[in-house]
C-alpha cells in the first residue's frame, strides 16, 4: 500500500484529532462489506452505530441525518439535534438580552461544526475499528506517529499527536504495559527520553492501519476528493492561525499576564 500525505494535518493527529468530544458509550455491531483501499478491492468490517444526532449542512435544501431517520432542511444550518442556525441565534440573543454583544453566527456554526465533527469521527472510530484493538483515539494516535516516523523523543511525540506531555507520559504508560511501545533514555542526553514500537507494537499497527484508513474513507464518502483536500485546507488554516497567534492573542486576553493554573472542579478539603 502506497501512503500520501495529504496537504495539511498528518494523518489522525492533524487538523481537528485533538478537540474535546463527548456522548460515549454508543453499541458498536460490526457488520461485513467490500470496499476499496488503495486502489484494490477488499472486505472490511463496518460497524453500524446508532444515529449521531448533531450534524450541520450548508444554507439550502439538504438531506441530513436525523435522530431515527433522514430529516429535510430547507434553508437552515443545522447546529445541534434538529435545531437550525436561525433557532440557535434566537436561543443566544435571548440569553444576551439587552447586552451589547455583536455575535457572528457564521463563525459560530463553523467552530460548532468543528465540534461536532471531531466529536462524531472520534466516537466513531472508537466505538468500531479501535475498540477491536482495546486502543483509544489518542492512544492509537501515538502509535501512528511513532510508527511513521520510527523512534522519537516524547516531546517530538507529544507535539505530533497534539497532546501534551503530562497526556503522552499516561498514554505511554499504558502502551508499555501491554507491550507496544518502549522507552529508554537518550543516549547522548539522560534528560530526554525516547520512545519506539516493540515488535508487537509494529505487528498491530500493520494490521490495524488498513482497517482504520478504510474507515477514513467511509467518514468522508459523502465527499469528493477534491472536496476532502479543500477540507483538509480550511480546517489547517485554522490550526495555524492557532498555533501561529493563539499565543499572543492569550496574552491580550489576559493583560500579559501567566494563565492561571487549571482547577479539578473539585473542592478544596476542608
Amino acid at each position: 500500500m502506497t501512503l500520501r500525505r495529504a496537504r495539511t494535518g498528518d494523518g489522525p493527529g492533524g487538523a481537528a484529532a485533538s478537540l474535546p468530544h463527548t456522548d460515549r458509550g454508543h453499541s458498536a455491531a460490526p457488520v461485513r462489506r467490500a470496499g476499496r483501499v488503495g486502489g484494490r478491492t477488499a472486505t472490511t468490517r463496518r460497524y453500524r452505530l446508532r444515529p449521531y444526532r448533531h450534524w450541520v449542512s450548508r444554507a439550502g435544501r439538504r438531506q441530513v441525518p436525523g435522530h431515527a431517520d433522514r430529516a429535510e432542511v430547507e434553508g437552515a444550518v443545522v447546529v445541534s439535534g434538529h435545531r437550525s442556525l436561525a433557532d440557535t441565534e434566537k436561543a443566544v440573543q435571548a440569553r444576551l438580552g439587552d447586552t451589547p454583544v455583536p455575535v457572528c453566527h457564521e463563525r459560530m456554526a463553523a467552530v460548532a461544526s468543528i465540534y461536532r465533527a471531531a466529536a462524531a469521527v472520534r466516537q466513531y472510530f472508537e466505538n468500531s475499528v479501535l475498540r477491536d484493538a482495546e486502543l483509544t483515539w489518542t492512544a492509537f494516535v501515538v502509535l501512528w506517529v511513532v510508527w511513521v516516523w520510527g523512534e522519537r523523543e516524547t516531546r517530538r511525540v507529544a507535539e505530533d499527536a497534539g497532546i501534551s506531555k503530562g497526556t503522552l507520559t499516561g498514554v505511554a504508560r499504558t502502551l508499555q504495559g501491554r507491550g507496544l511501545l518502549e522507552r529508554r533514555t537518550h543516549p547522548a542526553d539522560g534528560r530526554l527520553a525516547l520512545l519506539s514500537l516493540t515488535p508487537g507494537g509494529e505487528r498491530l499497527m500493520i494490521r490495524v492501519f488498513p482497517e482504520f484508513h478504510s474507515e477514513e474513507a467511509f467518514v468522508t464518502e459523502p465527499l469528493s476528493d477534491d472536496e476532502a483536500l479543500d477540507l483538509a485546507d480550511l480546517l489547517g488554516r485554522i490550526v495555524l492561525q492557532v498555533e501561529t497567534r493563539g499565543a499572543d492573542r492569550r496574552l491580550e486576553l489576559l493583560d500579559g499576564q501567566d494563565p492561571r493554573p487549571r482547577r479539578s472542579g473539585r473542592r478544596a478539603k476542608g
